[in-house]
């Protein structure tokens, strides 16, 4: 259980169509607005999504309003702040106007010890609309369930020091207005060495846990793991442990699967890369490729993912006991069916 203690909190409305950031929301004693913000940041804490970051300078407009900020300067700072923002989320908008549009939102601002460590919160949450009972018409409100979709954690070694800035976004990947434009960071690990980290992790635990279990499961699972890799832009990694590993019924009964999960959900923690991360696959390519020696001077060799891998490839016995491999090719049996001609 989180030791929470929340020492200052703002409210401040993002609307695209205001001409400037109103003040921040006069939050009584009387409304659910702390508890909202308690399960605001138990979301966050909990959640193992996210991205390291580092402010570069301690010159930004961002950083001078983050560092020294306490009770005393907290109205002033966190409205600058939120007026950022608004302007920021301008600029974007009108780079994307034709692809997207940013929804209304609400900026909440949190200055909060966590077990003992001093951070700031600051979270964009956008609206979701709904019916209000007592003029039956559309409104727009935070959403009780899905609490915070941008997120940003700065932790303070001491009150002219910031530690860790960890980012989070629902998104696929972490917006560049939030983490670049508005925020100022740079990554602390490059989307190449993410992606490096991530894919030799995966393939060490598949090789050394699921390889001398099943070889069969193993060549389905990194199938499956590298065309998770070819086939998205980013990698929220809860979502391809998901996709890969939670419902893969293995050939072999004997591969505990809860456990192969358990040791893949560990490893961002374990070898210290983003738990999402946009996707290089280049900086993978090489260690993609694998081959298999079938006999002297022949070998069956991966190069990519490859689609359908357990109805391609099969196995068999012959009645005289020899094993044998079936690949199902069209082009494999014209050339081979070819070369039989000849040698007839």
């Amino acid at each position: 259980m989180l030791d929470i203690r929340i020492v200052e909190t703002s409210l401040h409305r993002i609307d695209l169509e205001e001409e400037a950031i109103g003040e921040r929301v006069v939050v009584g004693s009387d409304t659910d607005f702390r508890a909202y913000v308690g399960k605001l940041i138990e979301d966050m804490y909990e959640s193992n999504i996210y991205k390291a970051y580092k402010f570069p300078s301690n010159e930004t407009e961002i950083v001078r309003q983050v560092l020294g900020i306490n009770t005393e300067c907290w109205i002033e700072k966190s409205q600058i702040i939120a007026e950022r923002l608004l302007r920021i989320e301008k600029i974007a908008q009108e780079r994307v106007q034709h692809l997207t549009e940013l929804r209304t939102g609400s900026l909440v601002q949190i200055l909060v010890t966590v077990d003992g460590q001093r951070n700031l919160v600051i979270t964009k949450v956008d609206h979701s609309p709904y019916l209000d009972e007592a003029s039956l018409m559309e409104k727009l409100g935070l959403p009780v369930n899905q609490r915070a979709q941008k997120t940003a954690i700065i932790s303070y070694e001491d009150e002219a020091t910031i530690g860790n800035v960890r980012l989070g976004d629902t998104n696929k990947k972490i917006s560049e207005y939030w983490w670049k434009h508005f925020f100022e960071l740079e990554e602390l690990k490059s989307s190449e060495k993410n992606t490096e980290l991530a894919f030799h992790s995966i393939d060490k635990v598949l090789r050394k846990d699921v390889r001398k279990v099943s070889k069969s499961d193993f060549w389905t699972l990194r199938n499956a793991v590298i065309s998770y890799f070819r086939t998205n832009e980013s990698c929220t990694f809860d979502t391809l442990v998901d996709s890969v590993f939670n419902d893969y019924q293995p050939d072999n009964q004997e591969l505990n699967m809860e456990k192969i999960k358990q040791q893949i959900l560990a490893l961002p923690e374990k070898y210290k890369f983003d738990s999402q991360f946009d996707i290089s696959i280049s900086s993978i390519t090489a260690k993609i490729k694998d081959q298999i020696k079938l006999a002297e001077n022949l070998e069956l060799k991966f190069t990519g993912e490859i689609n359908n891998l357990s109805s391609l490839i099969d196995t068999g016995e012959a009645e005289n006991g020899r094993k044998y491999i079936r690949i199902f090719s069209e082009i494999g049996y014209a050339e081979f069916n070819k070369a039989l001609e000849v040698t007839e």
